[in-house]
């Protein structure tokens, strides 16, 4: 049986010691709100729910202002409170339980290692290719604290499905909590309102216009039901599985080797539990958005509005708060170009197009910067950037989204209502003839 001498495990000890003091003792040590807004810069599934929540009181608001019904802006403020808690902090809940179940019974019983969260262990150090060698192996011991080499592919296996059932459970809670969502909602609205048509139509068009929306969009309500079923449930579980596939296999080239370079890093979960932004939108295109347009919407109406929020909500909740950070992170890196020494507040997105570069990596390049004021300046502009751009996305989706839907909605009913006069007068006129 291999093991590894103890010094190796000593001197990694070490290591790991005199880096946990380096940071501990740093120059420029942290406030307390300072290390929570570092935190939450670096969890992006939280961050979501901070630009969200903004955005959906203002929303309700606007659509107030707008003059939509209470019960329409009651709806879109329930709705979106109700997946905020239940669709982000239920599989969160779920997940560090389960997390800390499998980490106990399926590695901890079975291995004897120094580490306390396995689970945390980069994709990358479990990756089947990254293990093939015998050195990434004991590199992969000396970061777990295992003493037993001939043990590592076994562990390094449990991992890789902790990592993947991690995904796979919170996928599924995901899809459960959106089902559940938004038949909820239809219900309240039907008992608020005393009407099976969307609540956002009822001061625009007559009650003949809305009840025949009703009658021609829900003879498939049951298919569209079912499709959802099956795309959601089947995307939200292909994820993980393709994951699993994917670090587990031993090939790192070609168009695989390029997939785990650049795709597979953006599926790992901070801290274990914490969903990243593009599993997150996978969920919201495949599942969230399927239910939200088409499969509980009542009125094709509410289709139209429903798939052009989705367009603006997901562009602005995905990626409006690094635009956003990308433009103000130019603006700063531009008039103080003279005192930042060379770092960078932004880094280059598709297209060419600025983007703000994560704060804990700004933060990390100046912990222990040689200059208190570089580092000062920097550690302020860096922090104001986050800010700006969590502040801004939040307030233009919850303006924008609902402002937009409103007006295009009133129009299509206005639209609506003048071909139902022509018709009825176009009746009227062939009966006159008749008689």
């Amino acid at each position: 049986m291999k093991t590894l001498p103890s010094s190796s495990i000593n001197n990694s000890g070490q290591l790991q010691l005199l880096n946990s003091t380096a940071k501990l003792e740093s120059k420029h040590p942290k406030s307390r709100f300072h290390e929570f807004e570092a935190n939450l810069a670096g969890n992006k599934e939280i961050t979501r729910v901070a630009i969200e929540l903004p955005a959906v009181c203002i929303s309700t608001i606007t659509d107030l202002l707008l003059g939509r019904t209470l019960v329409a802006s009651t709806e879109t403020l329930i709705e979106n409170i109700l997946w905020a808690i239940l669709g982000i902090t239920g599989p969160l809940v779920l997940l560090k339980h389960w997390a800390n179940f499998y980490s106990n019974k399926f590695i901890k019983n079975d291995f004897e290692i120094t580490h306390k969260n396995p689970l945390e262990t980069d994709f990358q150090m479990v990756d089947g290719h990254f293990l093939s060698k015998k050195e990434n192996q004991l590199k992969l011991a000396k970061h777990l604290g295992i003493k037993k080499l001939d043990k590592i592919p076994e562990l390094a296996q449990r991992i890789r499905m902790g990592k993947s059932s991690i995904m796979g459970i919170g996928l599924l809670a995901l899809t459960i909590f959106s089902q559940w969502v938004f038949r909820f909602r239809n219900f309240l609205s039907e008992k608020l309102s005393h009407k099976k048509y969307f609540p956002g139509e009822s001061n625009d068009a007559s009650e003949k216009v809305l009840q025949k929306e009703v009658q021609d969009y829900q003879k498939d309500q049951n298919l569209r039901r079912l499709i959802s079923l099956i795309i959601g449930f089947g995307m939200n579980i292909s994820v993980p599985i393709l994951y699993y596939i994917l670090i587990s296999s031993k090939n790192g080239r070609g168009v695989l080797g390029r997939f785990k370079r650049k795709i597979v890093p953006k599926l790992e979960y901070h801290k274990a539990i914490f969903m990243p932004k593009l599993v997150l939108l996978t969920h919201t295109l495949f599942n969230y958005n399927f239910n939200f347009v088409f499969a509980f919407s009542r009125t094709l109406t509410e289709v139209f509005e429903k798939l052009r929020k989705a367009i603006i909500f997901d562009f602005l909740f995905f990626f409006g708060d690094s635009i956003f950070e990308g433009l103000a992170g130019k603006f700063f890196e531009n008039k103080y170009k003279d005192h930042l020494n060379g770092i960078k507040l932004t880094n280059k997105g598709w297209f060419g197009i600025p983007v703000g570069k994560p704060l804990h990596e700004i933060q990390e390049r100046i912990q222990n910067h040689k200059n208190p004021k570089v580092h000062e300046l920097v550690d302020k502009l860096s922090r104001w950037n986050f800010r700006i751009g969590l502040v801004s996305a939040g307030v233009l989706l919850g303006i924008l989204t609902e402002a937009f839907n409103v007006l295009a909605t009133r129009k299509r009913l206005k639209d609506m209502e003048k071909r139902e006069e022509e018709k009825q007068l176009a009746l009227s006129s062939t009966y006159n003839l008749s008689v």
